[in-house]
């Protein structure tokens, strides 16, 4: 089953991985300024593409100094630490990502909302993750090589925030495409890209002189005899 209690995300990511909440948040934001780098001459998918993209390079380049090296089977890529038995690899995510799922009425039946995927995922992730997702973690046939973590993200444009999780998944859709459940999620702290305003924040105020005394000086200027 998914849990959705709230982890000591600190000590958690720690245990985990060796690292801090920083290092992740860094790693998004970085990834997102790449993202910002487009323009309209470009393709329209370029932008997210190069975003996950530039997100694994940052992926591997920070957790390096952690005992991660790059991972890559097929066209999914990760970061892998053997000693730790965990791999880590970076996905969009919907509106539901870095924060506790609601409910939705639209159907007859109450369907929990939660974070996963944007993009269906290729075969070979299944194919990684095989043994988690089929919830044999506990048997020595399934026992995987490694635990398969998911760094997502999502761009919140209105609230000019990213929403972020570090998410271990344990079910997927039936067509094998979209994370259904989950054994555990953390949840990052929120990001902000309110870029006039971090501009506006780093400025000192401009003193006005507007209504202040000024201060006259009366002198005289007299031509210097020669000798």
């Amino acid at each position: 089953m998914a849990s959705f209690n709230k982890i000591k995300t600190k000590s958690r990511l720690s245990e985990l991985f060796g690292c801090e909440e920083s290092l992740f948040l860094q790693i998004i934001k970085d990834a997102y300024l790449c993202r910002t780098e487009t323009t309209n001459n470009h393709p329209k998918t370029y932008g997210g593409t190069k975003q996950y993209n530039e997100g694994i390079c940052f992926l591997r380049e920070e957790l390096a100094s952690h005992g991660f090296i790059a991972y890559e089977q097929l066209g999914s890529n990760w970061a892998l630490n053997k000693a730790k038995n965990v791999a880590i690899t970076v996905m969009a995510g919907n509106s539901w990502v870095g924060r506790i799922g609601g409910f939705s009425t639209n159907q007859k039946a109450l369907k929990p909302k939660q974070g996963r995927n944007r993009n269906p995922r290729g075969s070979m992730f299944s194919k990684i993750a095989h043994a988690q997702l089929q919830d044999d973690l506990f048997s020595q046939s399934g026992k995987p090589s490694f635990y398969c973590w998911v760094l997502m993200y999502f761009i919140d444009f209105k609230a000019n925030v990213i929403r972020s999780e570090i998410a271990c998944p344990s079910k997927m859709t039936t067509n094998g495409r979209y994370i259904e459940q989950y054994y555990e999620r953390i949840m990052l702290s929120e990001i902000s890209i309110d870029m006039d305003q971090e501009i506006e924040d780093s400025i000192l105020p401009v003193q006005s002189t507007q209504n202040e005394e000024v201060e006259e000086f009366d002198f005289e200027v007299a031509l210097k005899k020669r000798g």
